[in-house]
């Protein structure tokens, strides 16, 4: 069912230049819930009277509340589909790679510590510092234990050629959920629009929460209601 929104809006959603556009962040998924929190602060006429005399454009709230409803609607139309709901499998993904990772590291620290030059190629195993980084760093350490096979069949608590396999395995699916992710949705497809609708809804209200943090700079209250929830 196609979301309904002025033309205008639809035009700003498109506008938005596409190297610009994000798949909503985990921790933002329920961006429009903030947002509609947010500029309810606004609707008290001396609140809205302050905030104005800044110079931030009021007509920007209406705005706000419009892009968190499509935001709402189209992220309740792609949930199961893509990036925002996979997340969580791609957070276990990463999760169990790092725990294999380690089990393997451990094991090759026990086994080949002797080998020179195999410590710094462990302790580059050990600190992934992205998806992308885990699964190359699963795929080495695999190699690494495959290569030097027979220096483990005397230890019974590694079993080496499944710990290859899991290691393989557990690279492909983290590569796969990371490229799953950044595919760009169809052009004007319900995915885009949330994506567009996200990226604008953050931008618009990270304005409107900088000039009211200067507005309200005294008083807790607002200054409280203003913040970004992470769930």
């Amino acid at each position: 069912m196609p979301i309904e929104m002025s033309d205008s809006t639809r035009d700003l959603l498109m506008s938005v230049p596409p190297a610009d556009v994000r798949a909503p962040l985990r921790e933002r998924r329920y961006l429009d819930t903030d947002a509609k929190r947010i500029t309810a602060l606004f609707e008290d006429d001396g609140r809205r009277a302050r905030l104005g005399k800044t110079g931030y454009d009021l007509n920007f709230l209406d705005l706000i509340k419009e892009l968190a409803e499509i935001y709402s609607k189209s992220r309740a139309a792609t949930l199961g589909s893509d990036a925002v709901s996979s997340g969580s499998k791609r957070e276990e993904a990463i999760t169990e790679g790092e725990a294999e990772a380690a089990i393997i590291v451990a094991a090759c620290r026990f086994q080949l510590g002797h080998i020179e030059g195999m410590s710094l190629k462990l302790d580059a195993a050990a600190v992934a510092t992205g998806a992308l980084d885990l699964a190359i760093d699963l795929d080495v350490l695999a190699v690494i234990v495959e290569n030097n096979i027979s220096k483990f069949e005397r230890n019974e608590l590694f079993d080496a050629p499944k710990h290859i396999a899991l290691a393989r395995e557990q690279a492909n699916e983290v590569r796969t959920l990371v490229e799953a992710e950044e595919a760009p949705p169809e052009l004007g497809s319900t995915r885009d629009l949330r994506n567009r609708a996200s990226t604008l809804l953050w931008s618009r209200l990270l304005e409107l929460r900088t000039a009211a943090s200067f507005a309200f700079s005294g008083d807790d209250k607002v200054l409280r209601e203003l913040r970004i929830r992470r769930r």
